[in-house]
């Protein structure tokens, strides 16, 4: 009997070892796999913060690229700008010595003749315009087709008008109409070549 009880006893233990191993090996596998899943997750979980990093690290580049050629543009238009004001105070200040009246008579004479009817010049003010005046009526004498009179106009810097009564002419030889017309011949080709 005592040798049953060992067998017994034996056995129980047998089964109470391999209780213990089977229920180990279950704990270890069930532990290997929360590990698995646990680097799985923490896998996917730095994949998802390093996708982001790099889509916000793109978007920042993407900006920051907009925004300098944003400033490139700022720039290129303010120095333009800064040129056309320049070059037109240049045209303003030296188109009174290009206008000169006694530059320009000549012109208007030949102007005033091809007019037909009374012709009014608009000169600066503090011109002598009696001077003008009879300088035009001796040098068109029999050639025009209406009287002259020469008139100072306010505000007229240099240069004079050109303007036929009684029609739609009126010519200007004035230091504002010469700014203008070389400014837009200058600003194409200005921004042409601040362009490249």
């Amino acid at each position: 009997m005592a040798e049953q009880l060992n067998e017994f006893l034996e056995k129980i233990q047998k089964e109470a070892v391999d209780k213990a191993a089977e229920l180990s090996e279950k704990k270890l596998n069930e532990a290997n796999a929360e590990a698995e899943k646990i680097v799985s997750d923490a896998r996917k979980e730095a994949e998802a913060i390093v996708a982001e990093a790099e889509a916000k690290a793109k978007q920042f580049a993407e900006n920051g690229e907009k925004t300098l050629r944003f400033a490139a543009r700022d720039v290129l238009t303010y120095t333009r700008q800064e040129l056309e004001n320049l070059l037109k105070k240049v045209f303003s200040e030296k188109a009174g010595a290009v206008l000169d009246l006694e530059s320009i008579k000549p012109i208007i004479l030949k102007l005033i003749s091809n007019l037909e009817g009374d012709v009014t010049v608009g000169v600066p003010e503090g011109s002598d315009t009696e001077k003008l005046e009879k300088y035009f009526l001796s040098e068109l004498a029999g050639k025009a087709k209406g009287g002259v009179t020469v008139a100072p106009v306010k505000g007229l810097k240099a240069g004079a008008t050109v303007i036929a009564k009684g029609s739609d002419i009126k010519i200007e030889l004035t230091d504002e109409t010469l700014v203008a017309l070389l400014s837009s011949q200058l600003s194409p080709k200005l921004a042409a070549v601040l362009k490249d």
